[in-house]
Parts: C-alpha cells; sequence; structure tokens
C-alpha cells in the first residue's frame, strides 16, 4: 500500500464504492490531506491511518461474542404418547 491514497484507492483497497468508502474515512475520523481543487489535486488519506481503521474495525467485530443459539426442545419431547393423551384429554375434560 502506498503512503497516500486517493479516495479511489481508498475504495478498492475495502472493495466498496466511493461513496462508502469516504463515508467509512469520515466515520472512524480519518482526516483527508487535502491538496486544494483542481486535477490531480483533491483530497488523499494516508495508508497508514486507512489500515489502522481497518484493524481497529476488525478487532472490533471480533471482539463481539458471538450470540448463542437457543435451541427450543419440542414440547413432547421424551415423553411416551400414552403420557401426552392423557394430558391432554384431561385438559380437554377441564374445560
Amino acid at each position: 500500500m502506498r503512503g497516500i491514497m486517493t479516495t479511489e484507492q481508498v475504495a478498492d483497497y475495502l472493495q466498496v464504492p466511493e461513496p462508502t468508502a469516504l463515508e467509512w474515512l469520515l466515520d472512524n475520523g480519518i482526516a483527508p490531506l487535502d491538496f486544494g481543487r483542481g486535477r490531480g489535486r483533491g483530497k488523499r488519506w494516508r495508508s497508514t491511518d486507512v489500515q489502522m481503521a481497518v484493524d481497529a474495525s476488525v478487532q472490533k467485530h471480533e471482539a463481539k461474542p458471538k450470540r448463542r443459539q437457543v435451541h427450543n426442545a419440542p414440547l413432547f419431547a421424551g415423553r411416551s404418547t400414552s403420557d401426552i393423551i392423557a394430558e391432554l384429554t384431561q385438559s380437554a375434560q377441564r374445560q
């Protein structure tokens, strides 16, 4: 990676469209180097700042604990058919 990158180069590096890259850069507090207006000028980004933001983003997402999947056991698991029928008939008689 070069020392200074254009927004287009950052977008290519991140594999996202330029507007998304620009938004991501600004959201991550990366200050641009502004070389002024005109052809071949404009905003540039330090590659070290971009890489540090990428690393921080990766660490942030890896640090999140994985959500544990809850497996609901079937209502009648481990019970005999006669027990289930008896319970259903008792509840029907109560109503």
